[in-house]
């Protein structure tokens, strides 16, 4: 079983390597907004307490987790799934192996999917001041060292669908790969009118490349054929203009949801931008927090729960107080 750890220290054991990835903690404090969620938001009670617990929890260690995947969530991090701040992105990182985990469990599934991490796309994919051969060479070990060197699946001959979780300039989108029609769709929440190798750096395209010749290197059947395929943008009706802060909620949630249909069957749940939209994005920020503190790829699961269950205990002062002391700290814990 894969496993990440979320003790609610401040551990972290990658650093961001890329100049673009490497602003991401002080664009986060720039987000802070010191607001709390709409009053008269319901959320179910176990989802409640969860995201009270980790506002409020009065046990500030900052020892560091590891991991059997290298996903070290701290508190701080964690903290980022709260509404108006940017996600952090070892947050999305730990929800891809949720995901793969899940995929894992599926029986005789009709779409089997595979979900990488946000180290694979780096910048060196679209540098071309970088020989093709040595990104190729970088692309394959990333590529071996996220499937652990399984052989099954380092050939994807039974995945569908593979995602590649892009973090490029403080956004996050998604370029997933269909193995089987083939394709190269690209699903970001931004209503850009931009073409796509300006929009995304050529990244899409380069990635194609990289993975098409890994494909063929493993003597996969859609190597040749998926070469030559034009990446293409999803069309989506929920698509923002003025959001700047969800994208990763966003990818978080067309993860879960897209099976290769485009706009056709996918069946998102989100309306178009509105106040109502980011009502149910705010309900999908405490929606996964749940379910990653929660899931039993999370190694301090029990210890979540054991916290949770004494939060709850307090009197509605004592949580009060501790709520506010949360919020008026978490700043200092990005």
């Amino acid at each position: 079983m894969p496993s990440f750890s979320l003790g609610l220290g401040l551990g972290l054991t990658q650093e961001f390597q890329e100049g673009d990835e490497s602003s991401e903690d002080e664009h986060m404090k720039k987000e802070i907004k010191n607001e709390k969620l709409d009053e008269g938001e319901s959320y179910d009670l176990e989802e409640t307490e969860c995201d009270n617990n980790i506002l409020g929890i009065e046990d500030d260690e900052d020892k560091k987790r590891e991991t059997k995947r290298g996903y070290v969530l701290g508190r701080g991090m964690i903290e980022t799934m709260q509404a108006g701040l940017w996600v952090h992105a070892h947050v999305i990182d730990a929800w891809t192996d949720i995901l793969n985990y899940e995929e894992k469990l599926k029986s005789n599934s009709t779409v089997n999917r595979y979900f990488f991490d946000t180290s694979m796309v780096r910048q060196f994919i679209f540098d071309k001041n970088i020989p093709f051969n040595e990104r190729f060479d970088k692309f394959e070990s990333n590529i071996k060292d996220a499937m652990k060197k399984d052989k099954k699946l380092l050939t994807f001959e039974k995945v569908h669908l593979v995602f590649f979780l892009v973090h490029q300039k403080n956004h996050f989108y998604i370029i997933c790969i269909n193995l089987d029609e083939p394709a190269v769709d690209v699903i970001d929440n931004r209503n850009s009118v931009a073409k796509i190798p300006r929009a995304y750096r050529d990244a899409p395209n380069e990635l194609k490349i990289l993975f098409s010749r890994y494909l063929m290197r493993v003597n996969h059947k859609s190597a040749s054929t998926l070469e030559g395929v034009e990446p293409e943008r999803v069309n989506m009706n929920w698509r923002t203009r003025d959001n700047h802060v969800e994208c990763g909620v966003f990818c978080m949630h067309h993860m879960e949801t897209y099976m290769g249909d485009k706009t056709v069957n996918w069946t998102c749940g989100l309306p178009k931008e509105s106040k109502q939209q980011q009502s149910v994005l705010n309900e999908l920020r405490i929606k996964y927090l749940t379910k990653i503190l929660l899931s039993d790829t999370n190694t301090y699961k029990l210890k979540i729960i054991a916290r949770t269950a004494k939060f709850a205990k307090k009197t509605n002062e004592e949580i009060k107080d501790l709520l506010d002391k949360g919020w008026e700290k978490r700043g200092e814990r990005i």
